[in-house]
């Protein structure tokens, strides 16, 4: 059953909110209609489409990708307890006033959040759990792919936590200005994964490289060909001072 619920002046100054789409920012606003008392729901994105989108033109996967995207931007938290699936509005008490008369809720909290921890009041947008993280979903989601496979989602959120947002940044921008032939997930895996490679742990180590790289090539072309000029050495990026400083070669390259 939908409840009545308010939305604040502030939602619609909300930058990373902003980035996402349309019907994305509509359903969110739907979720919390279809929420309890204290934010939860279940996760069932058929029913949600019918729900709150039933009159627009999306299938059930569509939804799924919009959940995520919000799942992934910190306004919602999906999650599981004992095979069943739920939501969580982020910050919802904060921003709601429930009807006194509203039962209390049955849905359990997340289990990385108690009841006073957050798991009873965790919704609008003014929280994203980590707002590097969010940025790079949007960007991500934006500009390269709205619709990627959750694979693809949980692997660039694990090169976000181990190389920074900041070098996850840096890649899907490389990216964006490569032109759309290198505007897709491998391109940007190919990125993160040599970095990683090479142990690069924020923009810093990046440029670090980039400048030995750019050093090692002006040196080279200042002592001019060498006796192997004129042969076949091999691919590009192959072991050397052109192996790859955050850059990769066309085979790495595929639409997803």
């Amino acid at each position: 059953m939908a409840r009545t619920r308010s939305i604040k002046p502030s939602f619609f100054d909300n930058e990373l909110l902003g980035g996402l789409s349309p019907l994305t920012r509509l359903l969110f606003i739907g979720l919390w209609g279809q929420a309890d008392r204290a934010g939860r729901l279940e996760d069932r994105p058929l029913r949600l489409k019918k729900n709150i989108l039933g009159y627009d033109d999306v299938t059930v996967a569509d939804v799924d990708n919009m959940l995520e995207s919000l799942n992934a931007n910190g306004f919602i938290i999906r999650y599981q307890v004992e095979d069943r699936s739920y939501i969580q509005v982020t910050k919802f008490e904060k921003h709601q006033n429930p009807h006194i008369k509203e039962k209390p809720s049955e849905i359990p909290p997340p289990p990385s959040l108690g009841e006073d921890e957050g798991g009873s009041g965790a919704g609008q947008p003014e929280g994203a759990a980590n707002e590097g993280l969010g940025a790079v979903m949007s960007l991500f989601l934006n500009r390269i792919n709205p619709t990627p496979s959750q694979t693809s989602l949980d692997e660039l959120k694990g090169y976000a936590e181990t190389l920074s947002p900041e070098v996850c940044l840096k890649a899907i921008n490389k990216a964006i200005d490569g032109g759309a032939e290198k505007q897709n997930w491998n391109y940007i895996r190919g990125i993160l994964r040599n970095l990683a490679k090479q142990k690069v742990r924020n923009v810093a180590d990046w440029d670090r490289l980039e400048a030995e790289r750019e050093r090692r090539k002006h040196g080279a072309n200042r002592k001019g060909p060498g006796p192997d000029h004129g042969k076949d050495t091999g691919p590009p990026g192959a072991a050397g001072a052109g192996a790859g400083i955050g850059g990769f070669h066309p085979a790495e390259e595929a639409d997803e």
